[in-house]
């Protein structure tokens, strides 16, 4: 047996034997069992310290006390107080409010204030610069702090302009003597020390704050005893999805929309409309149950009748010009302007034209100011002496921004009113019986609008200048049938095949009357081609019914039937409708091809079948809509035969189912037409296809284009002659082509191949 000594315990022990072997063990035994001892010991000792250490980090109390109570006190319930107090603090780089404000900013201050405090919607109309805007930033950021409102939502015409304004609130509440008074609301956003992962975990006497900050939302600090403990900012675009926002259980309790329209909106009827819906509607039901919504709105009138004047119309308050009236003298104003002209035209530095200008108006301040007010007499540029000489500086640079941005009364640059009215089509219904053709008029065409389920017509008569007369109109198949009920048992499209092979013989065909025996024929009729499902359908039928037979008698003889081809009265028509952002047609005409006051006639095409034409679907409606206006018996006129309201109800209502409205593109502001919700268009595209159709025939404008071709294209036969040479001719009944008349061939199409 060995004795051996064991140097980390300094402690002896015997091997060699078994009693030694089961000592050393047990041992080893020990002197694991202390390590693992003291390992979790230390872990403990280093969880506990790490624990204490976040602890520490994360709880940020005491909260320091407020600097001024006094002062924050007597601007609980002044907003013009509270502004020019922490807007004007000494340790910014420049006070903010550093002349007067004017009446319409004591206005605008008065009105945000007791809209935050009591509720009711409130529009501020201020010309462009008067801190509208900047108003309602301060008054958000006074509502929160005092606890005013619990949640203000921030809706601008985009997102990002309605992200701005809640950055310059969080900017106003970092400022140094703001966050000295209001310790509670940004001491604890300021420990963050802009680092919003260290949110989740911040505590104040134990209590989380639960601050959440980003571009978009900003839920002030969880402070027991703050007006503003976890009150909300958040934002959104007008066209975000705004119905039914919430924010846990809160629901907004103001809101505040800057500039809700665009320069392009505020063009759009359509747009105008939509918006007031969505202000009138989705944005004013936002609050809960039982919330007076806050809503304040910053305007500025673009147009006439846009979104603006409409919430003044509608909401009340006052409109702001940045002139209160303009100056008598503006001979001596158009002076000054050609002073300035000419500092421009000799490239002179902005600088020398204003010392130039402001030298003239010097001499002659007393004469060019006379009649003319300032709203803010203090609001001028460097190198100017007055708000006067500042606001016609605007007034030279651009007559038409200068009345809409800054004086809120904006030119009549484009009449609204234009726009088709039912007393102004019944007043061209005349006493002439349908069919028949007025005096003046010498040609007809027609056009067909196609649906699903059913086909629209509408016959027109036409003379010099388009003086036009609308003799027929009505629906195929009559009634309330349709296609699939008049050929049963046929596929869709071939049921659309054989309802144009039926009402196309019968309006081509017809013989009508003018009032000193003439009998004319139709000229040409165009069929809507834009319905992509059934545009082979046209094409065909157009096709198979320009195949004149010219050896009649054929099965009889022993003979193959033989066609002659002549294009032109029945054509397929396609509209275009892109507006003034690209051209309707581009370079010189091909040849065949046929062009007029924005038509088009393409040269035929095998793959086509016939050929077709083009036409501006936005020209060609406001064309007819002034012909609807025109006076009686004045070129470019229309006139509809005899009638009263009862009878022509439906065709009316169809003239009125579209309304336009100016749309700026890269070429000009053009008419833009839209068709209004839940009403039918079909007849008024049938009348635009019978006028294009005219205008194809050498029908022309005063003011238009004559019709220019690449080509002649002339035929060996004519079809009227043919037609009534080889064929039956069609028969004088003035029966409407759905209730009478038949077809007016003899020959049997099917067996000839058609």
């Amino acid at each position: 047996m060995v004795r051996r000594k064991d140097f980390e315990t300094d402690e002896w022990y015997y091997c060699g034997s078994i009693i030694g072997e089961d000592f050393r063990l047990e041992h080893e035994q020990e002197k694991k069992e202390r390590h693992d001892e003291k390992y979790e010991s230390h872990k403990q000792r280093a969880k506990e310290r790490q624990q204490r250490l976040s602890e520490e980090g994360r709880e940020i109390g005491p909260l320091p006390q407020c600097a001024d109570p006094e002062l924050v006190s007597a601007c609980r319930e002044d907003l013009r107080r509270f502004m020019l107090t922490f807007g004007n603090d000494a340790e910014l780089t420049e006070p903010l409010f550093p002349d007067p404000f004017c009446d319409a900013q004591e206005y605008a201050i008065s009105a945000v204030q007791e809209t935050l405090l009591h509720g009711g919607d409130r529009p501020l109309c201020l010309p462009r610069g008067f801190a509208k805007t900047t108003i309602c930033e301060w008054g958000i950021a006074w509502a929160l702090v005092y606890g005013h409102q619990k949640f203000i939502l921030i809706i601008g015409a985009k997102l990002k302009l309605a992200q701005q304004i809640l950055a310059n609130v969080k900017w106003i509440m970092g400022t140094s003597l703001f966050s000295a008074c209001f310790p509670e609301l940004c001491y604890p956003i300021e420990r963050l020390e802009q680092c919003m992962g260290r949110a989740p975990g911040q505590t104040l006497n134990g209590i989380h704050t639960n601050i959440k900050s980003n571009s978009d939302i900003l839920v002030c600090p969880t402070v027991e005893g703050s007006p503003s403990s976890g009150s909300i900012v958040t934002t959104s675009g007008l066209d975000g999805a705004i119905r039914g926002l919430k924010y846990g259980p809160y629901r907004p309790t103001a809101i505040v929309i800057d500039d809700p329209q665009t320069e392009k909106s505020a063009e759009s009827v359509t747009q105008t409309e939509k918006r007031w819906n969505l202000l009138s509607g989705c944005i004013k039901g936002l609050g809960g149950r039982k919330t007076r919504l806050a809503m304040i709105a910053t305007i500025t009138v673009q147009r006439p009748d846009d979104l603006s004047e409409k919430i003044l119309k509608e909401w009340g308050g006052r409109r702001f010009s940045m002139l209160r009236s303009l100056p008598k003298n503006m001979e001596l104003w158009e002076e000054y302007n050609t002073l300035r002209k000419l500092g421009i035209h000799n490239f002179q530095t902005t600088e020398e034209q204003i010392r130039q200008c402001t030298d003239f108006y010097i001499q002659h301040r007393a004469e060019m100011d006379e009649g003319a007010e300032a709203e803010w007499p203090t609001s001028f540029q460097p190198g100017e002496i007055s708000a006067i000489q500042n606001a016609m500086n605007k007034f030279f640079e651009d007559k038409k921004t200068f009345f809409a941005e800054y004086q809120n009364r904006p030119l009549a640059v484009y009449d609204l009113s234009h726009n088709l009215k039912f007393e102004e089509i019944t007043a061209k219904i005349i006493q002439l019986p349908r069919y028949e053709i007025p005096l003046e008029c010498e040609r007809v065409t027609a056009g067909i609008d196609i649906q699903q389920d059913c086909l629209y017509w509408v016959v027109t008569s036409w003379g010099t200048g388009f003086r036009g007369h609308v003799m027929d109109y009505g629906r195929y198949p009559d009634g309330n049938a349709t296609i699939q009920t008049k050929f049963p048992g046929v596929g869709e499209k071939d049921a659309f095949y054989l309802a144009l092979m039926d009402l196309l013989p019968k309006l081509g065909d017809r013989v009508y009357e003018r009032a000193d025996g003439t009998r004319i024929k139709t000229s040409r009729i165009l069929i809507d081609a834009n319905r992509g499902l059934f545009t082979p359908q046209v094409r065909r039928s157009c096709f198979d019914l320009s195949r004149i037979l010219i050896n009649p008698g054929f099965q009889e003889r022993g003979e193959v039937p033989e066609f002659k081809y002549h294009e032109g009265l029945f054509e397929p028509v396609f509209g275009w409708g892109k507006g003034d952002c690209e051209e309707f047609v581009r370079g010189l005409p091909k040849p065949g091809e046929e062009r007029g006051d924005n038509w088009q006639r393409l040269p035929r095409k095998e793959i086509n079948l016939v050929r077709h034409t083009r036409y501006d679907t936005n020209y060609w409606k406001s064309n007819v809509r002034t012909f609807w206006q025109a006076p009686l018996k004045a070129a470019g006129s229309l006139t509809l035969f005899r009638g009263d309201e009862v009878l022509h109800w439906t065709f009316i209502q169809h003239q009125l189912s579209e309304k336009s409205e100016p749309f700026t593109g890269t070429r000009g502001t053009i008419d833009k037409w839209t068709m209004t919700p839940n009403t039918e268009n079909h007849l008024w595209d049938c009348l635009i296809m019978a006028t294009v159709a005219e205008a194809t025939l050498g029908g022309s404008l005063e003011s238009g284009t004559p019709a220019i071709s690449s080509e002649t294209v002339s035929y060996t036969a004519d079809w009227l002659t043919l037609a009534d040479a080889n064929l039956n001719g069609p028969p004088d009944s003035k029966d409407s082509p759905d209730t009478g008349g038949g077809t007016i061939y003899t020959a049997d199409w099917n067996s000839i191949g058609m």
